[in-house]
């Protein structure tokens, strides 16, 4: 669902249709809060919710620093929750096809004076090593702040398109938007524009990589179907998709919704708001538990993660 769905339906819920009382920028305050909530239960129920692949190159030097002779700290971003795995990452050339490629090996946790292990909150520290090494780091991603936006400067290859994307509301208001490197990764944005030409089909791109925001604008490299982004043109309008599953998108509503009336000291309405507020608030509780005893609810089949699922290996960790 798009940002602009969730907030029409929240204010046919609060009555407020013509935005009197309460101005986009707000509710979508309201909306970024409860979703990293939200994100946070349900993080740790399912270690492999919002998973995400990211990498620590050995020339980062404003994140990587030599504390003894055999041990480095990594500094992870801010939008880092937990790590589940980390490995290092070489250079490496096939002795079969002769074929040139990556390496990633394993590293395991605490093992004595080798391994990785936290040294602080979002800082690995990686043992048993004389040299920076390259980490490939599989954690969970905090999910960024909502916005929509007016794409203005842009350059196209093939099916990526990168593109400057000012957070700005209808009136010009600008968006609380996350401004750390890659906070908005994975990230899925739909144009919310189209004239005759446009094809709907190809309307949703997936964030690749994510340059440091600058003031209201990010600068975003996206793929799409091959060929769509060739017809994406300045001045056309983007959404974020509200990065929460469609099966608790109720459940989010009503909790902004109750929110909203919180600060209007509306009683009557929160009061209204209960019964079907607890109820969805079981069926939330209810899907955070293992299916059967014994077996962990996976929010990913097991053959698309990027390493196996073993019950007796090391645990994650999570950083606050």
């Amino acid at each position: 669902m798009i940002l602009s769905e969730c907030i029409s339906l929240i204010r046919q819920r609060v009555n407020d249709p013509d935005a009197r009382y309460w101005s986009q920028i707000e509710i979508t305050n309201e909306i970024n809060l409860w979703t990293g909530d939200l994100f946070r239960q349900m993080a740790d129920a399912h270690e492999t919710y919002g998973l995400v692949r990211h990498v620590i190159l050995n020339t980062d030097d404003d994140r990587i620093s030599q504390v003894k002779r055999s041990i480095f700290h990594y500094e992870l971003p801010s939008w880092a929750w937990r790590v589940n795995r980390v490995h290092i990452v070489e250079d490496n050339v096939d002795s079969v096809t002769g074929r040139e490629g990556q390496k990633l090996t394993y590293v395991h946790t605490g093992a004595q004076g080798l391994g990785w292990n936290f040294a602080g909150t979002r800082t690995i520290r990686l043992q048993g090593h004389t040299e920076a090494k390259t980490l490939a780091v599989w954690l969970q991603k905090i999910p960024a702040r909502a916005f929509s936006g007016v794409a203005t400067k842009m350059e196209s290859f093939d099916n990526e398109l990168t593109f400057d994307l000012n957070a700005i509301d209808a009136d010009g208001n600008a968006y609380s938007i996350d401004r750390e490197t890659d906070a908005y990764i994975d990230a899925h944005f739909e144009m919310t524009s189209f004239d005759g030409a446009r094809d709907p089909r190809g309307s949703v791109l997936r964030v690749e990589s994510a340059a440091k925001a600058f003031g209201t604008v990010w600068e975003l490299t996206v793929t799409g179907r091959p060929a769509f982004p060739a017809l994406v043109e300045p001045g056309d309008a983007f959404e974020v998709h509200v990065p929460i599953p469609n099966q608790h998108l109720l459940y989010l509503i009503l909790r902004v919704c109750e929110s909203l009336h919180q600060k209007s000291k509306n009683a009557d309405a929160i009061a209204a708001l209960q019964a079907q507020l607890g109820f969805e608030h079981v069926r939330f509780i209810e899907a955070l538990q293992p299916r059967t005893a014994g077996v962990t609810h996976q929010s990913l089949d097991p053959d698309e993660l990027p390493f196996s699922v073993d019950p007796d290996r090391d645990v994650a960790f999570r950083l606050y």
